[in-house]
């Protein structure tokens, strides 16, 4: 199993955002290439079903911008070539999703992601890039590069998550030690204890267990967490893990 030389965690939230900047297609089959007529020929007759017919119609409007699909923006940073600003093809790189899961070392279930810009999110046929902050960026049909969130509303089916089989994650461990309320204060990263019910009781949605949050306010016990400036809940102290 190859290492990439250079690439890096880093590296690949920089590529996606690249995409998500660039607006780069979705087409499948292809990692990073720009979008030509003979290009769209050739992947249409490759992948007929996908690229072809009324497909191909939608995707010539598409000619000139950069091409990739979902695993091809991970496997494209991987066969980057920075002098030629483009990828070049390496067939020991050339993945599919379940493929590059399954030679995946390190992974795991979807509720154990660390908040580690530069991981993949996984489910069967499709894959994405986790950047941070409850965010990822992955390439999606008829949408392109997309910036979804990693829970909640608007968020895809994620059911994993799995280092890059062909990057160097350094000395990361995903384990993260749990500290505890007392060492908690405004402005802190948090995640919520599974279980744990809202400050005026009932019920959370099971996404919040999963997901990461500001704490926003806190007043004795009573902590008020959220993102991005909005407010998700308020939840006793004791509930709340730093991230």
């Amino acid at each position: 199993m190859p290492i990439v030389t250079g690439k890096t965690p880093a590296g690949l939230v920089k590529h996606a955002q690249k995409a998500l900047n660039e607006k780069w297609w979705y087409v499948w089959g292809t990692f990073g290439n720009v979008l030509t007529e003979s290009l769209l020929e050739s992947k249409a007759k490759q992948y007929p079903t996908y690229n072809g017919g009324a497909n191909k119609a939608i995707h010539r409007k598409h000619l000139g911008q950069t091409a990739c699909d979902c695993v091809g923006l991970i496997k494209g940073y991987c066969m980057w070539n920075d002098a030629m600003d483009k990828p070049v093809y390496r067939s020991d790189l050339d993945y599919n999703t379940g493929m590059m899961y399954n030679a995946a070392k390190v992974k795991g279930p979807i509720g154990t992601i660390p908040d580690r810009a530069g991981i993949c999110v996984y489910m069967q046929g499709h894959v994405g890039v986790y950047i941070g902050d409850g965010w990822v960026i992955e390439c999606a049909g008829g949408r392109g590069a997309i910036r979804t969130p990693l829970s909640g509303s608007g968020a895809t089916r994620w059911t994993a998550w799995f280092e890059c089989p062909f990057i160097n994650y350094g000395s990361f461990t995903t384990e993260k030690p749990s500290s505890g309320s007392s060492a908690l204060k405004v402005g802190d990263r948090v995640k919520v204890k599974q279980g744990a019910a809202p400050w005026n009781g009932g019920k959370l949605a099971s996404w919040v267990y999963n997901d990461t949050f500001d704490l926003m306010e806190l007043k004795g016990e009573r902590a008020v967490i959220g993102k991005g400036g909005a407010v998700t809940t308020a939840i006793n102290v004791k509930n709340l893990n730093k991230a």
